[in-house]
């Protein structure tokens, strides 16, 4: 009888916590448009917080999705020899950063 009240609580317990709701980690969103503000997909987009890097390329819309980590980044877009840099600062959760490559494209 002890066996099965414990194996009911852990049951129990176990289904709790399948209930609880995730919270989603908050990300930075990334955009990076050309300088007639058009999206730029497969930018190279390098994220650098301190010693950490991070690097995701940017998607058909010119936009990808980072983690912030810390209150500073260097956010370096990068597309063939066009390169542009941003440093925000502050509460980078749920920001959305627009980087422009101004001398993409190169004609």
């Amino acid at each position: 009888m002890r066996v099965h009240h414990w194996l009911l609580v852990g049951i129990f317990f176990g289904l709790l916590i399948l209930a609880i709701p995730t919270v989603e980690a908050a990300k930075m969103c990334v955009q990076v448009v050309d300088k007639n503000g058009n999206p730029v997909q497969g930018v190279t987009v390098l994220v650098t917080y301190g010693a950490e890097k991070e690097t995701v390329t940017t998607d058909a819309k010119g936009e990808c999705s980072i983690k912030p980590i810390g209150a500073s980044c260097d956010i370096d877009a990068i597309k063939g020899l066009c390169k542009e840099r941003l440093a925000p600062q502050g509460i980078l959760e749920d920001l959305r950063v627009i980087i422009t490559l101004h001398c993409w494209p190169s004609k």
